[in-house]
């Protein structure tokens, strides 16, 4: 059986004396299969497993009938191990591995956050989608941009994960003057992600962008600043310096107050080395 067919089942249960497992359907259940429980269908309480392409299994019961059945939360727990496992094969892919582990859980919060922590960074993204965090290297920018993107996964929503420098390099690989289709379909992950996360857009070395750069980068900024579509970006420039580099419009819509994140990290100190450099940062400026 198929896992789409899976997610259209409902609960069933047969009614005996079995009460820990009709208290369990009662927690569990949809409306539709609590009338079906009410009914008296009856259903084996030891279940097998049903195991996806991914290698993630979930318990699947059949009733008298032959009819197989699952959670719903049982699916809701497979779409999560499945979102996080896709996470971490972007990771790996982009040369992000050892971000692999990082979760809200694992890392310390930040002096910019004042009392808060890291997580609440997340519902500001409702409102201010774009967030662009800038600094030294290894200061935290990238860590707490993973663990955030990791929460997103962890919740069903679709994350893209990105190197810029890579990307772009795998633009101009697909990119001539007659592939214009060519390379829009090489960005519909980046459009169609609920969130996308693109990490070190520019360096302390970098002084101009050329005229392709410019227009990928300005078509993704737009698309996701116009549409409300939520965006993390992480960079070694501050927001002057990204304006030279970018120029006017990209900036902007970065930096829009009232769509936007904007946080510098402490350049001085290397989060890598000490877990709890971050501490030292300076207030969120737009929080």
């Amino acid at each position: 059986m198929g896992y789409s067919k899976l997610k259209d089942t409902i609960v069933t249960s047969k009614s005996d004396d079995g009460n820990w497992f009709l208290d369990m359907l009662s927690k569990k259940a949809s409306p539709e299969a609590q009338e079906r429980i009410k009914n008296g269908v009856r259903i084996d309480q030891d279940p097998s497993f049903f195991e996806t392409s991914e290698g993630h299994k979930v318990a699947v019961y059949t009733d008298k009938d032959g009819n197989t059945t699952v959670f719903e939360e049982d699916l809701k727990t497979l779409s999560e191990d499945v979102n996080l496992a896709k996470f971490d094969t972007q990771l790996r892919e982009c040369g992000l591995e050892k971000y692999s582990r990082v979760s809200f859980e694992s890392i310390n919060t930040y002096k910019f956050l004042k009392n808060k922590f890291p997580r609440d960074l997340v519902p500001m993204f409702e409102e201010r989608p774009i967030a662009y965090f800038y600094g030294g290297t290894g200061t935290g920018k990238t860590t707490l941009a993973c663990a955030i993107g990791r929460d997103f996964a962890r919740r069903g929503h679709s994350v893209v994960i990105r190197r810029w420098t890579n990307w772009l390099t795998q633009f101009r690989e697909v990119y001539d003057d007659s592939s214009e289709m060519v390379i829009t379909d090489h960005m519909k992950k980046a459009q169609n992600a609920y969130i996308l996360i693109l990490d070190e857009i520019g360096t302390d070395k970098k002084n101009n962008a050329t005229e392709f750069e410019i227009e990928q980068l300005s078509r993704i900024v737009s698309d996701r600043y116009g549409n409300g579509k939520p965006m993390i970006l992480t960079s070694n420039i501050d927001t002057d310096k990204l304006e030279r580099i970018y120029g006017a419009q990209i900036t902007s819509r970065i930096t829009d107050t009232t769509k936007s994140i904007v946080q510098r990290f402490d350049g001085e100190t290397d989060y890598r080395k000490n877990r709890r450099a971050a501490l030292i940062q300076p207030a969120l400026e737009t929080f």
